[in-house]
């Protein structure tokens, strides 16, 4: 995404709107590299600002990537695949923060029962749970599926590696 995004938007477009098209919004996720090359905000901010254009969507009977479908691939996917539950999007019904009113930032923090179980999290003030004692989300459940094949760490990095001949 991050190479076409910038230098083949159309290549993007026909990507994204086949994926929209066979897959729906609903089961597409956003992933980065950014652990190995740096923080993925220009690439968040590109996706955000993105849009089919008309004449591919019409042609190709593409879904339209509005807000809604760029909020659920940028996080609401992976917040609803992962069970965190009571996650909403920016400015969306139920969401704490409104998206131009950081004036009022303070006060819709100090007043939301949402946010404030969110920040907490577990075990908030004491004890603190540490996350192996919370069997039920899937991040621990992936993790003893994958101890119990009994394939152990891997550091490998797969892909291309250009040398010189």
């Amino acid at each position: 995404m991050a190479s076409m995004i910038v230098t083949f938007p159309t290549v993007w477009a026909h990507l994204i709107g086949q994926l929209l098209y066979y897959m729906g919004s609903d089961n597409i996720v956003f992933g980065s590299d950014s652990l190995w090359y740096g923080g993925p905000q220009w690439q968040i901010d590109a996706l955000w600002r993105f849009q089919i254009p008309d004449q591919v969507q019409d042609k190709w009977r593409y879904p339209q990537l509005d807000a809604y479908a760029k909020r659920k691939i940028l996080g609401l996917n992976s917040a609803r695949l992962y069970a965190l539950n009571g996650f909403h999007a920016v400015g969306q019904p139920g969401s704490p923060y409104k998206q131009g009113h950081l004036a009022r930032y303070e006060t819709v923090i100090e007043n939301s029962p949402t946010i404030e179980s969110v920040m907490q999290g577990p075990g908030y003030p004491t004890p603190i749970v540490p996350a192996s004692l919370l069997p039920d989300d899937n991040f621990t459940k992936m993790r003893k599926d994958y101890a119990e094949m009994g394939l152990g760490r891997s550091n490998t990095r797969f892909g291309w590696i250009r040398k010189r001949g």
